[in-house]
């Protein structure tokens, strides 16, 4: 399960790299709120 969760923020990450207002926040925030 800590996997799985490990790979979704990873795919909500990818999206935010799309766009450069979400870019600012690094991916280990959304790990945090995990």
């Amino acid at each position: 399960a800590g996997i799985t969760a490990i790979f979704m923020p990873i795919k909500k990450s990818h999206k935010e790299l799309e766009k450069p207002n979400n870019n600012i926040k690094p991916p280990e925030v959304t790990v945090h709120k995990l």
